[in-house]
């Protein structure tokens, strides 16, 4: 027979498109195996991904599909020989590939292979405590908790640390649930480690509301309470082991005896009568503050104590809204008192300053008293921070007594004050909303595009939101001429009037506005304002009626997890409906993933489930 020959130029031609065959040959491969893949025809796909092995093995996505494959159809024997074909391109040196091959041996019957390559694994580990912790992870995927446990206690000899990995130990033994090894091992990294107190709350914080670790834990810690009384960190364990049962006397009885002996002057004392505060518990937290009180005023948190025992009252009175003028007064005299007794020069103050003109404002319709206590405490303040916070006060309130230079002249100062900080942007977007309300749109917008980006998720979430309303109306108003662009100023005059507490003018103005077929409507928003009328009114019931038809009738609206979460609050802290806060916040927690309120709401969650939330 003649042997054919090519002429060089077609022989170069055909060498330089065999990559790009071979290549187009895989494509093929990938997207056929991942057709039957994804069908569920393991045996179909096993046969296009073990082709793709010599050339692909290295890409993790084609090895697990592989491997998966392997398992659906029961080839222990073709994957065995595959995976030993990888690890020896490896040179032995890949423990998940290794890892996989000892679970084939199991399955084949072959424990004394499969403990033979487990073993090699673990006698091999890598200085590296990621490493460690992904081959541990792979042991415990195969459900090999022992073979996990071995990783970490050899990690630890090769590391020379007895207390490296020790939550991952734990964590094992808790999924074992074998709960008195699960106690010793965090009771004996708490004798070794003191300094290591916050990682071990939090690696037990999960597991405190079983019965049986609580009750052994607690007793291992009051043992060690008696043995060493100086070792004041076991008095604070035991104190953060009774706050995750709510037992705030129990915490109580802890703390004061740090306290005490650290000279602390009622540091924890003023937290705990703070979280007390925080459950509703206000009772228990005016025992707590008051013992601080009682330290006298050298006590370093004699003036913090005092201005908690105050908020206490505040909370009280106005939180359900069950009070009366009376109440209203006695709250204005006690905070005036607290201002002629210790003055303006203190943190504090400037606090109790901004909650005085919130009640005179607010709840005592002393509107113009408000504004010249802030008037005349600005000069007096040398804190940056609570000076700028007392200049938004009192914009907000000469806004509320129709004042508008004054208001926009406040919040002007404010943002010049923090031009890159959260205080900044705050007062930036109360300089926009206020060009909102009067109908000053595009440099509103102007405002708006610049907060959209601000590091304060809240204020961000606000400014989209009024951008949106604002661009939905003008673009409506641009393309026709029945008026929408009128609607959106009566809509911006309504939300005005309901800033000043003038409700029933901003029911008139809301009712007022026309919707036309076809075009955007502002009907969520006009809910929300009128939710937000009952709320100030209220009208509690009707509030939570309102939040409701938001977002059940608009879920996809930029205002649904709004109202959820502000239902949910409603529920959790005035209707007492706890119930049914639970499932709100769990709705925003499923259904809004993205939501600003996520964080809060999953918070709220856990605190209603009965998890302490500091």
């Amino acid at each position: 027979m003649r042997s054919i020959k090519l002429p060089l130029t077609l022989l170069a031609f055909l060498i330089w498109m065999m990559p790009m065959y071979l290549l187009a040959q895989v494509n093929i491969d990938e997207q056929l195996g991942a057709e039957y893949y994804n069908r569920g025809d393991y045996e179909k796909a096993l046969t296009y991904y073990k082709k793709l092995l010599d050339t692909k093995s290295d890409n993790p996505f084609i090895y697990e599909r592989y491997y998966t494959s392997v398992l659906n159809v029961k080839d222990y024997k073709g994957g065995e020989t595959d995976l030993k074909k990888i690890i020896k391109r490896r040179n032995n040196s890949d423990p998940y590939v290794l890892i996989d091959l000892g679970y084939l041996y199991q399955l084949e019957n072959k424990e004394k292979e499969a403990k033979k390559v487990f073993e090699s694994v673990i006698d091999k580990l890598p200085f590296d405590i990621n490493e460690v912790e992904k081959i541990a992870t792979a042991f415990l995927r195969k459900e090999h908790s022992d073979y996990a446990l071995n990783t970490y206690k050899k990690a630890q000899i090769n590391f020379k640390q007895e207390t490296i990995f020790i939550s991952n130990i734990a964590d094992i033994y808790l999924q074992r649930k074998e709960y008195q090894t699960f106690v010793n091992l965090y009771v004996g990294w708490m004798d070794k480690e003191p300094q290591a107190m916050d990682l071990i709350k939090s690696g037990l914080q999960e597991s405190m509301n079983k019965d049986e670790i609580y009750n052994q834990f607690k007793k291992e810690v009051l043992r060690r309470i008696n043995d060493k009384p100086d070792d004041y960190y076991y008095a604070d364990l035991m104190a953060w082991i009774f706050l995750q049962r709510k037992d705030f006397n129990g915490a109580y009885i802890q703390y004061k005896s740090i306290d005490k002996r650290l000279k602390e002057g009622g540091k924890r004392l003023v937290e705990l009568g703070l979280i007390a505060s925080n459950y509703g518990n206000y009772s228990a937290a005016e025992n707590f503050l008051n013992a601080v009180v009682e330290q006298g005023k050298d006590a370093a948190y004699y003036y913090p104590a005092q201005k908690a025992l105050l908020d206490i009252k505040y909370n009280k009175i106005t939180k359900y809204a069950d009070y009366t003028t009376t109440d209203i007064q006695s709250l204005i005299d006690d905070y005036s008192n607290y201002l002629k007794n210790f003055g303006f020069d203190k943190t504090e103050s400037g606090e109790v300053i901004l909650k005085l003109a919130e009640i005179k404002a607010l709840y005592a319709n002393q509107l113009q008293d408000a504004i010249q206590l802030l008037e005349s405490s600005i000069d007096k303040m040398n804190n940056k921070s609570i000076l700028g916070r007392l200049k938004l006060a009192l914009g907000d309130y000469y806004l509320i007594n129709d004042n508008i230079w004054e208001s926009t002249l406040r919040y002007s100062q404010v943002e010049k004050m923090f031009p890159n900080e959260p205080l900044g942007h705050e007062a930036k977007y109360r300089n926009a909303k206020l060009a909102f309300y009067t109908g000053e749109f595009e440099w509103c917008k102007a405002q708006l595009t610049v907060l959209k980006g601000s590091t304060e998720e809240l204020i961000a979430n606000d400014a989209l939101q009024l951008a949106l309303l604002i661009d939905d109306y003008l673009d409506a108003a641009d393309s026709s001429n029945t008026g929408t662009n009128n609607n959106l100023r009566l809509f911006a005059k309504a939300d005005l009037l309901i800033f000043q507490n003038k409700f029933d003018l901003a029911n008139k103005t809301m009712d007022s506005i026309k919707f036309f077929t076809g075009l955007n409507t502002l009907a969520d928003d006009i809910l929300m304002l009128k939710a937000n009328i009952s709320l100030k009114k209220k009208e509690y019931l009707s509030a939570d009626s309102i939040f409701k038809q938001i977002y059940t009738d608009f879920p996809d609206g930029i205002l649904s997890d709004d109202a959820l979460y502000k239902s949910a609050v409603l529920n959790e802290e005035t209707l007492k409906n706890t119930d049914k806060a639970k499932s709100l916040y769990e709705k925003i927690i499923l259904e809004y993933k993205g939501s600003v309120f996520g964080v809060d709401a999953a918070n709220r969650f856990r605190k209603l489930r009965g998890d302490v939330v500091y």
